[in-house]
């Protein structure tokens, strides 16, 4: 899924943010700390109304309301982000 070069990915998706269903949601925040790559993954994901904060395989996985102008709107991103990315 993730080769070569690639190792950071951002999807916003504010016109349609169900897109993501939460099996998918699960599948990713389980399966992307596994692959073996220092990834940085976000997407607007709206199926976590509590929110996530947890570490899983030396990876961040979080699920929360994105700032927009110093301000929470109303979309959740989920980030799946290994934890030595900084950038």
């Amino acid at each position: 899924m993730l080769s070569r070069k690639l190792n950071k990915l951002r999807i916003i998706n504010d016109n349609y943010p169900e897109y993501l269903s939460l099996n998918d949601a699960n599948k990713l925040r389980e399966r992307l700390p596994l692959i073996n790559k220092k990834i940085w993954f976000e997407v607007t994901c709206n199926q976590y109304d509590d929110g996530l904060n947890y570490e899983h395989n030396d990876h961040s996985v979080q699920a929360d309301r994105r700032h927009t102008n110093g301000y929470n709107d109303s979309f959740r991103n989920l980030r799946i982000k290994h934890v030595s990315r900084a950038d």
